[in-house]
């Protein structure tokens, strides 16, 4: 029974002829976000995969309803333990974000602040900074 219902919101978020991408995408995302509340990670990762697919579709790989995206899926990686994919996620976030809206800008803030407290729990051994550098080339 739960399996029907989750294929048939993933489905709803797969049939977009007709439809408007939009609304697909926050459809989606509220049922993704409503899967998380409930635990159902897996789940969740489908659907924000979905959005990411519609998106990079609509507005391109460097676009940052994109990136937005791709810091929707490195939250659920983050719930799920997956630190490696959480920051691998995060920073093609932050690459987005940081190419359009420029560092100062509170989201890039934001999500830099987020990889750094990721990035430190998970033990990693490079300081973040050094880390960060050689990912973004700043």
């Amino acid at each position: 029974m739960v399996r029907k219902q989750i294929q048939k919101e993933l489905d709803a978020c797969t049939n977009i002829s007709g439809g408007d991408e939009k609304d697909t995408v926050v459809e989606c995302n509220e049922n993704a976000f409503a899967d998380i509340q409930n635990g159902d990670y897996r789940h969740a990762l489908e659907l924000f995969e979905r959005a990411l697919e519609i998106r990079i579709e609509e507005f391109g790989q460097g676009h940052p309803e994109t990136a937005m995206s791709y810091s929707d899926i490195a939250g659920v990686y983050c719930n799920m333990g997956d630190y490696h994919k959480t920051m691998e996620y995060y920073q093609k976030a932050y690459a987005i974000w940081l190419c359009k809206l420029g560092e100062g800008h509170p989201t890039t803030v934001k999500i830099k602040n987020d990889m750094a407290t990721i990035y430190a729990t998970a033990g990693f051994t490079l300081p973040f900074e050094v880390w960060l550098r050689s990912k973004t080339g700043q």
